[in-house]
């Protein structure tokens, strides 16, 4: 499956339907009405990914338009890209306009209910770094934003996503989710249900050359294999470790590598970008009011010490010692005995 992110399409098709993008909280990064999706990506299985949310705008007709893939932290607080709530979307991305939909069955068309965003919060260091003579961007980092939903999300299938606490190696075996677009063909369709699609890290050397603004402490990037990877309107999706048999977040989807001359989403051997979680999580706990004890996954306790051995008290001491002056005293007293006896 290729995990083609709705958000990673529009990143491709900049240079045709938008006009150069500007850093800043209102820039087009990826253009009107376009969706990202994980391309080469297989339906996934909702217990592996009970934490993932589909997140809408109002379209015509009364239907909602999907833009983008999040995780939810609390019943109330969604994490995904900032680039889904900077404007990439529409010319103005209002917090009114923002719904979410936390959806057992995996389908964005379906009844489940969907709730609307009370307030929204990018990341401080948000930044993108755009290409003025093409309209691509050259690099993104710190896309991380927050949406404050303004009642509870109740379905009991949804589960609160967890924070990978450890450092993130090219050995991990991980996988990445969304809705976007299964294709690496232009498409502002998303799929109708939820899509994930293994993945493998890259090393930093690689991941540099296609980011400008690569940080590989704040930064995780995967090449793409056999087409699979996060592209249009994969955005905000979920790049999941299994430790422990458990699932946990090490990151969220952030933008593709494009080759300008081949402007395709999950190109084999380009990167695809996710914000590292752990590395933020000082940003991400102060911002929602959770604790990190309650963001990250549990660490396996470690192994209790043995048991020291009971320490003698001075009066057990003082007994042992009157207890073997006493024996000798009386092996000498009857020693004397006997010599007397014997005299």
């Amino acid at each position: 499956m290729r995990f083609i992110s709705i958000a990673s399409v529009a990143l491709c098709l900049l240079s045709t339907r938008v006009k150069p993008a500007s850093p800043g909280p209102s820039s087009q990064i990826f253009g009107r009405g376009l969706t990202r999706r994980v391309t080469g990506g297989s339906v996934a299985n909702f217990a592996d990914f009970p934490f993932a949310v589909s997140i809408h705008v109002p379209g015509d007709e009364n239907k909602f338009i999907y833009i983008c893939t999040g995780v939810l932290l609390s019943d109330k607080v969604v994490l995904t890209a900032a680039t889904c709530l900077s404007g990439s979307y529409s010319d103005n991305v209002n917090v009114p306009d923002i719904y979410v939909s936390a959806v057992s069955n995996m389908n964005i068309d379906s009844s489940n209910k969907k709730i609307r965003a009370d307030t929204k919060i990018l990341a401080p260091k948000f930044k993108v770094d755009p290409d003025g003579n093409n309209g691509l961007v050259k690099g993104i980092n710190n896309d991380l934003g927050l949406i404050f939903l303004n009642e509870k999300v109740e379905d009991p299938n949804a589960k609160f996503a967890k924070i990978y606490p450890g450092k993130v190696t090219t050995d991990m075996n991980v996988k990445v989710a969304g809705w976007g677009t299964q294709g690496s063909e232009l498409s502002i369709t998303p799929s109708e249900d939820l899509l994930q699609a293994p993945v493998k890290i890259l090393t930093a050397d690689v991941c540099k050359q296609y980011n400008t603004l690569w940080n590989d402490k704040s930064q995780i990037c995967t090449v793409t294999e056999r087409n699979k990877n996060a592209c249009m309107g994969d955005q905000g999706g979920p790049l999941v470790y299994k430790t422990d048999g458990f699932d946990v977040v090490v990151g969220i989807a952030s933008f593709p590598g494009v080759d300008k001359d081949n402007i395709k989403c999950a190109t084999n051997g380009l990167p695809t970008y996710y914000t590292n979680l752990y590395h933020h999580i000082g940003w991400i706990s102060k911002a929602t009011g959770i604790s990190e004890d309650k963001l990250i996954a549990g660490v396996p306790p470690s192994p209790p010490s043995p048991p020291s051995p009971p320490s003698s008290s001075l009066s057990d001491k003082i007994s042992l010692d009157m207890l073997i002056l006493l024996s000798l005293g009386a092996m000498l007293a009857t020693f004397i005995f006997s010599m007397n006896i014997f005299a």
